[in-house]
């Protein structure tokens, strides 16, 4: 049985782009590609791969993988300096093991995320796999699930084991040996849990409501804290 070309695909620069044309005409509608890792490192394929799937009709957000040892504000900086509007949210993949412990590395993460819908005005994915959010970045301070989950659990199942922290997903990487045509190699397949335009309108800004609010609570989201000027 041929499997289904995945219309939601993730990849890196460790893989080759070599019919941009082919991989739209297979379906592909999305298409994460990294950008980053931390500050001090950026995939010097991204431009490449952005520009030539953004002339066949591919969305190309980015992700950028977070590093919990680094400081926040300088991966902050970098992460906006290459961040561009798209139709899907952008996406930070949280999956490095650490020995800062899971509160302060939980805290540092939810800080980062925080941030980046503020300046973005839309809510990123997380990326995780269950045993590593819950080992290394659990804490039951925030509320995890204002950022929508893209889960990465790829064992045959009908649906993935969760984190802890949400009660459900939004994306699923249900593979991570999917071909498809005019990229050399095997790519990351993903599963919306709703449709690809219910997907691509995740994370958009809302009008906080300010009734009952602590704006001197670090656990409630800054676009709320400050929208009162």
């Amino acid at each position: 049985m041929t499997e289904t070309i995945p219309q939601i695909i993730d990849f890196s620069s460790y893989l080759i782009l070599k019919d941009p044309k082919a991989v739209a005409a297979a379906g592909v509608k999305i298409a994460y590609v990294r950008q980053g890792y931390g500050r001090y490192w950026s995939d010097a394929a991204y431009p490449y791969f952005h520009q030539e799937l953004t002339k066949v009709g591919v969305d190309v957000p980015l992700y950028i993988m977070f590093q919990p040892a680094q400081d926040i504000d300088l991966q902050l900086k970098y992460a906006l300096a290459a961040w561009r509007p798209h139709k899907a949210p952008m996406a930070v993949d949280v999956e490095l093991r650490h020995k800062l412990g899971r509160v302060k590395a939980g805290t540092e993460l939810w800080h980062f995320c925080d941030e980046l819908e503020y300046e973005t005005k839309r809510a990123p994915l997380i990326y995780t796999a269950p045993y590593i959010f819950n080992q290394y970045y659990y804490d039951k301070t925030f509320d995890w699930q204002r950022f929508p989950l893209w889960v990465a659990d790829p064992d045959p199942q009908i649906a993935p084991d969760l984190p802890y922290a949400w009660k459900e997903w939004v994306l699923w990487q249900y593979t991570w040996k999917a071909q498809i045509p005019g990229i050399i190699g095997s790519v990351d397949g993903n599963r919306s849990e709703g449709s690809l335009n219910e997907f691509q309108t995740l994370g958009a800004a809302k009008s906080p409501d300010l009734s009952k609010v602590d704006i001197d609570d670090p656990t409630i989201p800054r676009s709320v804290r400050r929208s009162d000027g």
